[in-house]
């Protein structure tokens, strides 16, 4: 099984010749493509980490509107996060 998502850290390339052998393009993306459209790739569309607010951007942008925040951080605020974070009192 992989996991990834080719749209969050696409690879930086400055090596001209490096692109020119399509190192440009994820390993995720290479073996999808040669799987064909019968490949089983799945997206996963719950995002566990991001407030709904902050998710609708990338999920219109990126995803086609597909992507939700998952329940228990749907609405979370910094206060909610508690003692996770040094800086917040």
């Amino acid at each position: 099984m992989l996991a990834g998502d080719p749209r969050q850290l696409p690879p930086t390339v400055i090596d001209s010749d490096a692109e020119r052998l399509g190192l440009r393009t994820t390993y995720f993306e290479r073996l999808a493509r040669v799987a064909g459209p019968t490949a089983p790739v799945r997206m996963l569309v719950v995002q566990p980490r991001m407030h709904e607010t902050l998710m609708t951007f990338p999920s219109q942008s990126q995803y086609d509107g597909k992507l939700v925040a998952a329940h228990s951080v749907t609405a979370h605020t910094l206060p909610d996060l508690g003692n996770k974070l040094p800086f917040f009192s």
